[in-house]
């Protein structure tokens, strides 16, 4: 296993930002880095972090925050980037989710929204795959506004078409739970909201349990449904 530490950029501005590249996939091969960095939201970026990005070539951010989210807190981008997408997901946005009841069961409640982006974001999630696979799009960096469900999501996605074993696809996800710590303390600390602000296994199960249920699994829901072509990210990503 990769140390995690070597992958995280410890960013003034910005949480939960990790190159992707340097873990373990199928048939003796790695994960290449410096082509695919997943994070958090990017409107607080500094001088100093938009220069780490930029000696890092970034060229294409694909972006998951709604609408409202992007025109709230605006990216601040390198100037190597080339290419913005803005693939708004609904479900996923912290902002609904502080609706909730303060009886409300939250890990169920998280549950069914990975469910919810499993059925609702199949043109998002397809659309980034497109751009994964187009040859100039690289290095890449996705992200939504923590960088845990949405952008959780997609990563592990990502991860599966790799070839990447399941249990390093959960600790990729479980990272996030560490990485926000700081970010979300006040809410970590309030037992009516903790679990919406985290991530655990159980919600990337629920994913998964519904590709299995409803699309004849997760192979099925990435190749059909997204559209992913597995060799084609291998020869892409993997070295």
């Amino acid at each position: 296993m990769v140390d995690d530490s070597s992958r995280l950029l410890a960013l003034a501005g910005a949480y939960n930002v990790r190159d992707m590249g340097g873990y373990a996939l199928g048939g003796g091969r790695h994960f290449a880095r410096g082509k695919v960095f997943r994070s958090g939201d990017l409107d607080a970026l500094t001088q100093d972090d938009l220069t780490a990005l930029a000696t890092r070539g970034l060229r294409t951010v694909v972006d998951f925050r709604e609408d409202a989210e992007r025109l709230r807190s605006p990216d601040k981008l390198p100037s190597t980037v080339t290419d913005v997408y803005a693939l708004p997901i609904q479900p996923g946005a912290l902002s609904a989710l502080r609706e909730l009841p303060a009886d409300a069961d939250q890990v169920f409640m998280m549950q069914v929204l990975y469910r919810a982006l499993v059925r609702e974001a199949v043109g998002e999630y397809r659309e980034f795959f497109r751009i994964l696979m187009q040859d100039s799009s690289s290095p890449l960096l996705f992200h939504c506004s923590a960088g845990k469900d949405r952008t959780g999501l997609g990563a592990a996605l990502l991860l599966t078409a790799l070839g990447a074993d399941r249990e390093l696809v959960y600790h990729d996800y479980l990272l996030s739970a560490e990485y926000l710590k700081e970010k979300y303390r006040q809410y970590l600390e309030d037992p009516a909201q903790a679990n919406l602000f985290t991530v655990r296994r159980e919600y990337l199960d629920a994913a998964f349990a519904e590709m299995e249920e409803n699309y004849g699994g997760v192979e099925n829901y990435l190749t059909r449904e997204l559209g992913a072509d597995p060799d084609r990210l291998v020869q892409l990503f993997a070295a």
